[in-house]
């Protein structure tokens, strides 16, 4: 096995990479990750199964512009599959679908949107919320969930809540337009007039 085997391509992608891995996964397209697996898996193949001295790591860190510890990880998870998309990163975050029973989501909906809008007088809501939910999930004899998961729900609550109110026409009207209506007594015509006030 040759040490020195970059080319031109890879030490354009090198210059290239750079910033695309500093950007995060997140900012980068779908065509941006792809790329950069392919040309993960093309400077790994050449490595072969056997063992990797630390000056190969290296090289290849180089060329990859990464930690020479970070190309035994990925060589790792290359060598367990070898096909590329292996090399991609994997997603962050809480994988969807949620891990609540159907009938602990019921509670916490229930509480969220019916429960809560009721309760005009809470000194805590957030903390009557969770109780509420833990003293219903205890009746039905159901594992509570954590606080914030309810916290989530009931953020997620509140902002679909604000768009809504924000999608009625009286939210269309600004702050300080007062409407007054004058009623003549002699037909049944009824004037409307705005008044603005600068505030």
């Amino acid at each position: 096995m040759s040490s020195n085997f970059a080319s031109v391509d890879f030490m354009f992608f090198n210059a290239a990479s750079a910033s695309f891995l500093r950007m995060g996964v997140d900012m980068a397209s779908s065509e941006e990750i792809e790329s950069r697996a392919a040309k993960i898996a093309s400077v790994l193949r050449p490595l072969g199964n056997g063992v990797l001295s630390r000056e190969q790591a290296k090289r290849a860190a180089q060329l990859l512009n990464v930690h020479w510890a970070t190309v035994y990880r990925l060589r790792r998870r290359f060598l367990a599959n070898p096909v590329t998309s292996t090399l991609q990163p994997s997603p962050c975050g809480r994988i969807p679908g949620g891990r609540l029973d159907a009938a602990v989501e019921t509670v916490i909906d229930d509480v969220v949107h019916e429960w809560l809008p009721a309760q005009r007088q809470l000194a805590h809501p957030a903390t009557d919320l969770v109780l509420e939910i833990k003293r219903r999930c205890a009746v039905a004899g159901l594992d509570s969930p954590s606080r914030s998961t309810v916290a989530r729900r009931w953020t997620a609550y509140r902002q679909q809540d604000a768009l809504a109110r924000a999608a009625l026409p009286e939210s269309m009207v600004a702050p300080g337009t007062f409407m007054a209506r004058a009623i003549d007594s002699s037909s049944s015509i009824t004037a409307t007039i705005l008044f603005r006030v600068a505030i």
